[in-house]
């Protein structure tokens, strides 16, 4: 880095101030101008002042990185380096999963199913045409006749759609009457041969009909006849319903007939009109005999006449199962199976009361079984209608016991007599007996550098043997990895060896862990080392003295007043260069305020206000420079593009102090120009 120190206008040194400047006059414009103070020209003196002090401090930066470039250096020559530490590894296939312990209804708390049901049992058909009927006119037709008008459509006259048909005494069709439903009730109704009809407002039912006598040249009688009365036998509902869907049925009479003695046709119908079934009510069968149809129901019929057009309709509901309610209060009934039921009392889980209520819900006391002290989470399903408590540790904890109830809670729940389905831990920590992958392992011995350990295979685990070997202080570190798909042993000691033997156990060889000597892994090459690593960390230290002095000048705001921006300040721009550097060589996640190199010892903190910019933690740097000294002059001497990394510290920091120095040069000169501006 090359500053040049920027002469100043005033030299303090030689005694002159800018008072003592400015009194005898500056020329202006060709002119002699006679200055006078003004109030901001304090602040710009110190302003100045501090600028000249900060660029002061980043002149001192050069010869400080000077003396920690020459502390590394890299010597070409055959060299015998430790590259790799003793270490025997294998891979294992152990599952590192654990399941919790659970318990569950054993079956629905309510397994009854509500039977299907149909009602009334004992139908009426329905009640006639509530229109009246009234004839008038003169037969012209030679002879007599009896005259039939059956209702073929039904509706309400003045607005649905009607119709009716007419037959003589031989039931030979002599007309139909199609009557529009805008035709208004009283509107006389041309029936052919000399007859007119009204009828009044109400309602005309389908299969009802009227009969009348005309002969020739005579008023039709009676004048006002009425609708034929309803069928004359009853019916009865029967059977079981087996059909899937709630619905209203109609049982429709298609021909007349007397009971025990004609043949009578009725067809069943859903509640969309649609035929299900038609049955024959044969005239030789006597009376009450059940005629069954398609959906379960049978019908049968008492003495009497059946008109058709007579209908008789009955609701039904279909078989549907019982089902718990989590939110009904026990003593409202929640519908429990037929004896069980829950009152105020309590029950233990796990040696752990809990209280139940009258007015409880399901729901209420699943919720205090989850809160208590139990470790366990009780949920409903509502789909299986079951109860799950599980336990909140996953492990081989034991069974969940459930009892001591004066409630009546786990019968009602199906919970009583419920299994526990106990958690499992992971193969690592299961007896080894417990572990097919593990069988090769058999009761015995096994020692490490001479030190013998036992083995239990109906109680030990690869867990508890590991901590064994840990505890006893081998100098050696075993590790597990956590998908416990893989172990190794390695030497704590980067210079030492270390021995296994399988013993009587054959613990190594069933891990597939060779046994034997194992020693350093070592090889010849250049090497890169430290000259001295203590000198190399007091220049670090005397690097942070100088980033300190020269962000702690606080010339954020000095920069935005004189130059509007503030963002070249000198912590925004050496955290910027830091963060490149740590992106370069480390590649670690950088938050937006601090830089962390923790690694070689070395932290930063570029947030307002902190103590300490930078700190270097000595046993750290040592231990980078003797296990990596290659990587450790990389991070801090490397120019850009060396060996495939970006800049190093040393001249990041070199690069970022440049930019801070060029900008305080700027902000001199502006200081300058306003402190000449405010004499003027």
């Amino acid at each position: 880095m090359q500053v040049e120190r920027a002469n100043p206008y005033f030299d303090y040194s030689s005694g002159y101030g800018y008072a003592s400047a400015f009194a005898s006059g500056l020329a202006i414009g060709g002119q002699s101008v006679r200055a006078t103070p003004t109030p901001d020209l304090p602040s710009l003196r110190t302003t100045e002042t501090n600028l000249r002090d900060a660029l002061d401090s980043i002149l001192s930066f050069d010869p400080v990185f000077d003396r920690l470039r020459s502390s590394a250096r890299v010597e070409n020559g055959s060299t015998t380096n430790i590259t790799t530490a003793s270490t025997s590894s294998a891979s294992l296939g152990l599952d590192p999963s654990s399941t919790a312990s659970v318990i569950e209804s054993n079956e629905e708390i309510n397994t009854e199913v509500a039977a299907s049901s149909y009602s009334p049992t004992s139908p009426s058909f329905d009640v006639w045409s509530t229109s009246t009927p009234t004839l008038s006119g003169t037969y012209t037709q030679l002879g007599s006749d009896t005259w039939t008008v059956r209702v073929t459509q039904g509706g309400t006259l003045g607005t649905d759609d009607t119709q009716l048909t007419i037959y003589d005494e031989n039931d030979s069709q002599i007309d139909v009457i199609d009557i529009a439903g805008r035709t208004q009730p009283g509107t006389t109704i041309d029936l052919g041969s000399g007859i007119d009809l009204e009828l009044s407002a109400g309602d005309l039912v389908e299969g009802e009909e009227f009969t009348f006598d005309v002969s020739f040249l005579t008023s039709p009688a009676p004048k006002t006849p009425s609708f034929e009365v309803s069928s004359t036998s009853q019916g009865s509902i029967g059977g079981t319903y087996t059909g899937t869907t709630d619905e209203t049925l109609t049982f429709a009479i298609t021909s007349d007939g007397t009971i025990g003695s004609d043949d009578v046709t009725v067809e069943l119908r859903d509640s969309e009109g649609s035929v299900i079934d038609t049955q024959t009510i044969l005239g030789s069968s006597p009376a009450d005999t059940e005629f069954s149809f398609s959906n379960g129901l049978t019908l049968s019929f008492s003495d009497g006449d059946l008109y058709a057009g007579n209908q008789l309709q009955v609701d039904v509901v279909a078989e549907a199962p019982l089902a718990v309610d989590p939110d009904v209060a026990f003593d409202e009934d929640p519908t429990f199976e037929t004896g069980l039921s829950v009152t105020a009392g309590s029950f233990d889980i796990d040696g752990i009361t809990i209280d139940v209520h009258a007015d409880d819900t399901l729901n209420d006391v699943l919720d205090r079984i989850t809160s208590s002290l139990a470790d366990v989470t009780a949920t409903f399903d509502s789909d299986t209608e079951t109860i799950s408590i599980e336990r909140d540790t996953a492990g081989a904890s034991g069974a969940i016991v459930l009892d001591n109830d004066s409630s009546g809670f786990l019968a009602a729940t199906k919970l009583a007599s419920a299994v526990t389905d106990e958690g499992t831990d992971p193969e690592a920590d299961r007896t080894i007996d417990e572990v097919s992958s593990l069988s090769g392992i058999s009761n015995g011995t096994f020692s490490i550098n001479g030190t013998s350990f036992d083995i239990d295979t109906s109680t030990d685990s690869l867990t508890s043997i590991l901590n064994a070997i840990e505890a006893a202080d081998l100098d050696v570190t075993v590790t597990l990895a956590s998908s416990h798909d893989s172990i190794s042993i390695r030497s704590s000691n980067r210079d030492d060896g270390f021995t296994l033997d399988d013993g009587t156990s054959g613990f190594f060889t069933a891990l597939g862990i060779d046994t034997g000597s194992f020693d350093p892994e070592i090889s010849k090459g250049n090497s890169t080392s430290f000259r001295g690593v203590e000198s190399s960390a007091r220049r670090m230290d005397e690097i942070a003295e100088t980033l300190q002095s020269i962000v702690s000048k606080e010339l954020g705001s000095a920069f935005e007043n004189l130059l509007g921006d503030d963002s070249t300040a000198p912590r925004e721009t050496l955290r910027k260069a830091l963060v490149n550097v740590v992106r370069d060589h480390v590649d670690a996640g950088i938050s937006s305020d601090a830089t962390r190199f923790e690694a070689y010892g070395i932290s930063f903190d570029f947030e307002e206000g902190s103590d300490e910019v930078i700190d270097i933690d000595p046993r750290a740097f040592a231990r980078a420079a003797a296990d990596d000294p290659h990587a450790l002059v990389e991070f801090l001497l490397a120019e850009g593009g060396s060996n495939g990394v970006g800049f190093g510290l040393g001249p990041a920091l070199d690069q970022a102090l440049d930019e801070i120095a060029a900008t305080i040069r700027d902000a001199i000169s502006e200081t300058r120009e306003r402190l000449v501006d405010a004499w003027v």
